[in-house]
């Protein structure tokens, strides 16, 4: 299973925590996901969001940049995992 957590690395401050909130109150999140990653721009959309929360995890955690894997096990592993190393961390060939 996978799930996503919002990270805004500068917290309330960073230019990214608009857009999560953007991300996060839009009717198809998945679509406007992959629009935010694509560098388009989001209309301002505002609704309740956990997204100060997932940014306080992250730090209890240790997170400092994305992209960061959390384990169930409770590994963290930062940065970027291509296909064939994240298969060989999760035991999947």
């Amino acid at each position: 299973e996978v799930r996503y957590l919002a990270y805004p690395r500068g917290g309330e401050a960073a230019a990214s925590y608009d857009k999560m909130i953007s991300v996060w109150c839009a009717d198809d999140r998945k679509e406007s996901l992959s629009l935010a990653k694509g560098g388009e721009d989001l209309p301002p959309v505002t609704c309740e969001t956990p997204i100060l929360e997932h940014y306080q995890l992250g730090n209890e955690l240790g997170i400092s940049g994305t992209p960061a894997l959390v384990f169930s096990d409770g590994r963290v592993i930062p940065g970027y995992l291509d296909s064939e190393r994240l298969a060989s961390m999760l035991s999947l060939n």
